[in-house]
């Protein structure tokens, strides 16, 4: 049984993401209204959430949901039968920084 586990291991690719935000593009069929970030400005809109503990210099990354679904499809399109599996860590705050003061600036 533990070679079947390291048989689909050796198959995986691993994508790590930051915070994920809407899609840039719509797409029928596809609600975006309730994610990770949209739930994070509805309880700080709602004062549910009063603090945020981070330091106003710290970068942030929020990552659009339709960067990473097209990111998997190519890396569906190019796999190879590589002998160990991956991980992959796909942000953008090298390309497009934004600081928590930044965003809490468009927040309030």
């Amino acid at each position: 049984m533990e070679n079947e586990y390291r048989k689909i291991a050796n198959k995986m690719e691993i994508v790590r993401t930051p915070g994920l935000g809407p899609t840039l593009s719509g797409y029928e069929g596809y609600c975006d209204k309730f994610n990770p970030f949209t739930y994070f400005v509805y309880l700080m809109g709602t004062g549910f959430f009063t603090t945020l503990n981070a330091s106003p210099s710290h970068v942030t990354d929020l990552l659009p949901a339709d960067y990473l679904i097209n990111y998997i499809i190519v890396l569906a399109s190019r796999r190879n039968e590589s002998p160990k599996y991956r991980v992959h860590n796909l942000s953008t705050s090298s390309r497009n920084p934004i600081s928590i003061s930044k965003l809490l600036s468009y927040l309030s």
